[in-house]
């Protein structure tokens, strides 16, 4: 298993911006189980019913970091990318985890009842850090 395990693309996560953080903070949360309820028009963008449907979501923060102002989220990606890194592909891997991160980000302020100031989305294969807007 070790074998599988690219050490170039760890070593690189710790010259980012994150890593840094990461390497300087007094504490650091990871591996975060977390369960929460949530209306079903806040998790699915094309709920019709007018019920109070609730859905139960569950998900496990990879890290979380304090600040003085809140919670940075960050979330590690092992997906397979070919395509050359710009800003294009940067939306696209936006795109595709937004509604994610925004659970994540409303799960952690819920249950934590403190702001989050940011949601980073890390990706190994590209060695590439993605911050992601509110």
């Amino acid at each position: 298993e070790a074998n599988s395990v690219d050490i170039k693309a760890v070593e690189k996560f710790f010259d980012t911006e994150i890593g840094g953080l990461m390497m300087s903070a007094e504490k650091i949360y990871r591996e975060v189980p977390f369960t929460i309820t949530l209306p079903a028009k806040q998790v699915y963008a094309n709920w019709k019913s007018e019920t109070n449907e609730q859905v139960l979501v569950q998900g496990v923060f990879d890290a979380v970091i304090p600040s003085e102002d809140g919670w940075i989220i960050l979330d590690y990606k092992t997906d397979h990318i070919t395509e050359e890194v710009n800003e294009e592909l940067k939306s696209k891997l936006i795109n595709r985890y937004k509604v994610q991160l925004s659970l994540y980000r409303h799960a952690l302020e819920t249950i934590w009842k403190s702001p989050v100031q940011e949601t980073y989305l890390y990706f190994f294969a590209k060695q590439l850090l993605v911050k992601v807007p509110k």
